[in-house]
């Protein structure tokens, strides 16, 4: 193996943090994007009446009825009503319960029988123009056709009254800058995976080339050697006297130092995913190298790798997870 190609290898933090910069960026951009979107949807608000399905609306409401029609939406009661403006259109809308407390003098003018009660101000509501569902259309003729004592609405002029749209106050251009964030959610999570990796990687691999500093040319050295043995795959490098890992980052430790050794499988659900070689050393600290997935050919590998370690490391290193090895090795520590 060249030293290149090792200090290469090593250094692919760089490539972690180009990832997370990048993935950053379009989330950035992504977010910058559907922020604006909303922002001008909350900005040219307009009339329901000359809404498209979508569009952040309102309602001028001079006039109401009580609710025709309730549903449970997530856990939400949503109740509908007809509301009317000064021009004399209907309209049907899903209103919450604070937009419904502003409506309350309407509603009280809506149904009073003082033939000398004030009319209130109109009252701006303000939600998305949804298409109305056949189910609400039903019960709004029902309703309506109760209101006025005979069958005015049917299906055939029901647009004629009430339109295509109605005002869902549920709704506003904040519901869909949330639910645009499941878009940026993945480049967000691949640029905190990737920058976060991108720091392990930097920060061990300085640790272990501070650790071996006095060395390092000795070490880049070995990596040389025709007798090195690198397994790319699972990312380990073997030289005479050390033990090299870069799956996250350089991990240094001289094969003296080892006082144990075991393989180790990952099962999901019952199958087997992974293997992993475990090295612990006489500080009593644990690595984990040799990480593999567990496919014919890769156990293959795994089995050669192993076998490989247990020829380079000393006679007396314990192998293989037992109980027994476990406390032996306690007693190989340095203190």
């Amino acid at each position: 193996m060249s030293k290149e190609l090792f200090l290469k290898k090593i250094n692919k933090g760089k490539m972690q943090l180009l990832f997370g910069i990048l993935f950053g960026i379009v989330t950035l951009i992504l977010a910058a994007y559907f922020g604006f979107d909303g922002y001008q949807q909350y900005k040219n608000v307009v009339p329901l009446l000359d809404a498209k399905k979508g569009d952040y609306a309102y309602i001028d409401v001079q006039i109401m009825t009580d609710y025709f029609a309730t549903s449970d939406s997530k856990k939400v009661v949503r109740k509908s009503y007809i509301l009317g403006d000064k021009e004399e259109y209907l309209y049907l809308a899903a209103i919450d319960d604070n937009v419904r407390k502003e409506l309350n003098a309407i509603y009280d003018y809506s149904y009073s029988e003082d033939e000398n009660v004030t009319v209130p101000e109109v009252v701006r509501i303000k939600g998305m123009a949804e298409t109305i569902p056949s189910d609400l259309q039903k019960l709004a003729i029902e309703g309506y056709n109760k209101i006025m004592d005979e069958k005015v609405v049917n299906a055939s002029n029901f647009k004629d009254y009430f339109g295509t749209l109605y005002l869902d106050t549920f709704s506003s251009p904040m519901s869909g800058i949330l639910s645009n964030f499941f878009y940026v959610l993945p480049t967000f999570i691949f640029s905190v995976i990737f920058l976060v990796g991108s720091f392990n990687m930097k920060r061990n691999t300085k640790k272990y080339k501070l650790k071996y500093d006095e060395k390092w040319e000795t070490i880049l050295q070995e990596v040389e050697d025709e007798k090195t043995i690198h397994y790319e795959k699972a990312k380990l490098v073997i030289t005479s006297n050390y033990v090299m890992s870069y799956f996250s980052g350089l991990e240094i430790f001289e094969a003296k130092e080892v006082v144990w050794i075991y393989p180790y499988e990952y099962r999901y659900n019952g199958a087997l995913t992974q293997k992993s070689i475990f090295v612990v050393t006489e500080d009593s600290k644990t690595h984990k190298i040799g990480t593999i997935g567990a496919n014919k050919k890769n156990l293959l590998l795994f089995d050669e790798m192993y076998e490989t370690l247990l020829n380079h490391l000393p006679d007396d290193v314990l192998r293989g997870y037992t109980k027994e090895n476990q406390q032996k090795a306690r007693e190989k520590y340095k203190k």
